[in-house]
């Protein structure tokens, strides 16, 4: 027991040492490889929001002012973009993508017993073993069944 009690300290030191050595290797190459780059972009940034702070009051007591103005501003933009930008942007999530396979969905009455399930799609299955021996596929050879 003791034995077992010494290495597991062993290693639990060890992961430890490791991790410090990791997380000081992480922060030099941080300060000497990310920052200086990193510290350009967030500068520019930084100024960019700046200037954003500065004109925000005055747009914001102009909307204020000029209440239609404002709004229609904000719903033309919008109408174009409703009316041209979206019918002709793609409507799927992910674009349906053809290769040769199909799903046969049969939904039969929960209980149904394996024998009824087996006598149900036995028709199906050997029509759709048939058409697909009788058919060629694209590269001119039969496709492979195995049902």
């Amino acid at each position: 027991m003791f034995f077992a009690l010494n290495v597991f300290s062993k290693l639990i030191t060890l992961f430890l040492v490791l991790a410090a050595i990791s997380l000081k290797v992480i922060s030099l190459v941080y300060k000497h490889v990310l920052a200086p780059g990193l510290g350009f972009l967030i500068k520019l940034f930084d100024r960019g929001m700046q200037r954003v702070y500065g004109i925000y009051p005055q747009i914001l007591d102009w909307a204020l002012l000029n209440k239609s103005k404002a709004i229609f501003g904000a719903v033309i933009p919008f109408l174009l973009v409703v009316l041209v930008v979206l019918p002709n942007l793609g409507r799927e999530l992910i674009p349906e993508v053809h290769q040769g396979e199909f799903n046969v969905e049969i939904t039969l009455p929960v209980g149904t017993p394996v024998e009824k399930t087996v006598e149900t799609i036995a028709p199906i299955e050997r029509f759709i073993v048939k058409e697909l021996k009788n058919r060629k596929s694209n590269r001119s050879r039969r496709l492979p069944v195995s049902i």
